[in-house]
């Protein structure tokens, strides 16, 4: 495992593996998003269920 991250590490350039790097957080920051507005959704949606007993 060492040594391939030492292969592709002078492959890359520094800069082509900061792109990279920025890139995959802003796709994990992007599937959140997505995530958090999928589970809205489900809560919202939601069936309320009638109390036996009210408050």
């Amino acid at each position: 495992m060492e040594n391939k991250n030492l292969l592709f590490s002078r492959l890359r350039s520094l800069r082509s593996r900061k792109r990279i790097i920025k890139k995959d957080v802003e796709k994990q920051i992007r599937k959140k998003y997505n995530r958090s507005k999928e589970l809205w959704k489900i809560k919202r949606d939601i069936p309320w269920i009638p109390l036996e007993e009210p408050y």
